[in-house]
């Protein structure tokens, strides 16, 4: 917020200003006894030299003298003047969060609340993300601070917007005559849902739950990721089986996870593609602070025809036909694959991925899925970043399903699982020690049928696009592309094909099964046995 002293003479010269316009227009200043003729073009043009659209409803102009008018119209304008100086920050921010600069990103949010916005809680979210995934120390006692102060202001203006001073509801006709000075949009009831979102998965994380049962209900969930979910335990090293073989109990699990198949050499290639600090991320302008997808698109994928014998065999082509050969011990069905589609994340500890099924295009048109998904863990360890959590639901069941398994990351571990099914990332817990640390992770998706679609004109990113050739740099529109020149072979395809080799005795990690993965908000209530409930009526991350 501006110093009382800067924002007087920034508002007296605007009024001295606005008063010799008024009196160029009308002939006269206004009386002091304003008439309503006189409010209007006050108003007008007041807006005209603030450079804001006049809005539909009440003036901004008010009261039965001119000193009531220009006290209505200040509070106008410095709010005005605020949300503009709160905007330049946010920019800045924003744009020092591309930049993976989380402190300067850090400074500018706060710089952007104290300007006094209208809607300080937009900033208050952002400020505590970064609290939260960046700072060593105290971040999850000041991203909850952030959270209940950004919650209490959503609220009120929330509240305010369809209440009056005696809590009654109020019609938004009645409200635009009542109104005293234009304000800013109120909170949605979408944006208090973010707030409470964002405040209950830390609270479920800490283990919070009583805490936690308030907010819920007030959010309107009434079913919930379990604590075994938000809370899950650190695995059990002692889990982990030497001979798959033996594991009869294993090939029930719609997923299956493995370590030590990973090629040395194959699993530094893909660290040096897909590292936290590689081209990789900054040509397709990957946020890996705070969105954790594409600046411009959100989500991306490239995809590789495994039958088109013309097509370039790359180091990725290589790794691909590796995992398919690994994971067809636990889906044989691998074998009718035709398509591979790749994607990747570098997300920081605590950020998850809500929970999901993987199909085309996003679900765009319909679901479809593809037959196994699997994720090669580049980056991380078991205490760095969520694990992923894979359920035995599918789309049309007609209740929640209760069966769930963890897989914790961990640097070349591969995990494999039925496409079909709900599956995401639980946030990491706690924090990290370094807050530079990212869970780096590489997911490819085999397909018996899937369509490849060509960059467009404007060269971005986008759902399945096809591998530029490795023999240059790519350039469509205003973009340009270099990080897939790394992937040419050093020798032939053929060479590097034949010596794919998978161990005939796999490291097998048991899942870590989760005891219920939904629960009921009330610590009365049930579950749902004859019906699916509603999406929003379950919260999850």
């Amino acid at each position: 917020m501006a110093a009382p002293e800067d924002s007087e003479v920034r508002w007296s010269s605007f009024w001295s200003k606005l008063l010799a316009t008024f009196e160029e227009e009308a002939g006269d200043p206004p009386d002091d006894d304003v008439e309503d003729w006189e409010k209007d073009l006050l108003d007008r043009l007041f807006h005209e030299q603030l450079g804001a659209k006049q809005p539909r409803g009440p003036l901004a102009a008010r009261g039965k003298t001119l000193a009531a008018c220009q006290a209505s119209l200040r509070r106008a304008a410095e709010r005005r003047w605020n949300d503009e100086r709160a905007a330049q920050f946010a920019a800045e921010a924003k744009a020092k969060e591309s930049e993976r600069n989380a402190p300067l990103a850090i400074e500018n949010w706060e710089k952007a609340i104290a300007s006094g916005p209208s809607r300080p809680w937009e900033a208050r979210l952002a400020l505590s993300w970064l609290q939260l995934v960046a700072l060593e120390e105290g971040g999850e006692q000041l991203c909850e601070q952030q959270l209940r102060l950004a919650l209490d202001e959503a609220r009120g203006q929330a509240k305010s917007s369809s209440c009056n001073k005696s809590g009654e509801t109020v019609s938004p006709k009645k409200r635009r005559k009542v109104a005293s000075t234009p304000a800013a949009p109120p909170a949605s009831k979408r944006e208090v849902q973010e707030v409470l979102t964002r405040l209950c998965v830390l609270l479920c994380q800490q283990g919070r739950d009583d805490d936690v049962r308030s907010l819920l209900r007030e959010g309107g969930w009434e079913y919930r990721l379990s604590r075994s979910v938000f809370h899950y335990p650190y695995p059990d090293p002692k889990t982990t089986l030497q001979d798959v073989a033996s594991a009869s109990n294993l090939a029930k699990l719609p997923c299956y996870a493995v370590d030590g198949t990973l090629p040395e050499a194959m699993c530094e290639e893909l660290k040096q593609i897909f590292g936290r600090d590689s081209t990789f991320w900054k040509e397709h302008r990957y946020n890996s602070l705070s969105r954790c997808s594409s600046e411009d698109v959100g989500y991306f994928s490239y995809t590789h025809d495994l039958n088109d014998t013309n097509r370039e065999i790359t180091k990725l082509d290589v790794a691909i036909r590796h995992i398919q050969k690994v994971a067809s011990a636990h889906f044989p069905e691998l074998e009718e694959a035709k398509y591979a589609e790749w994607w990747a994340h570098c997300r920081p500890h605590a950020s998850g991925h809500q929970m999901h099924y993987d199909s085309d295009n996003e679900g765009i048109g319909g679901a479809r899925h593809p037959i196994c998904s699997c994720v090669v863990y580049l980056e991380g360890g078991e205490d760095l970043g969520g694990p992923t959590l894979v359920t035995t639901q599918r789309l049309g069941d007609s209740r929640l399903s209760n069966q769930g398994w963890l897989v914790f990351p961990r640097a070349g571990r591969i995990c494999a699982f039925d496409a079909s099914v709900l599956h995401g990332v639980v946030p990491g817990r706690g924090l990290k020690r370094s807050s530079e640390a990212r869970r780096v992770s590489w997911m490819v998706a085999f397909w018996r049928d899937v369509r490849i679609r060509p960059f467009e004109e404007d060269g971005l990113p986008g759902s399945s696009r096809p591998l530029p050739s490795t023999s240059g740099p790519f350039e469509m529109g205003k973009r340009r592309y270099t990080w897939h020149q790394q992937l040419r072979l050093d020798g032939s395809p053929e060479d590097a094909l034949r010596k794919l080799e998978v161990p005939a005795t796999l490291e097998a990690v048991v899942p870590v099964p989760v005891p219920n993965v939904w629960e009921p908000v009330e610590k009365e209530g049930s579950l749902p046995t004859e019906s699916m409930p509603e999406y929003d009526k379950c919260f999850q991350f």
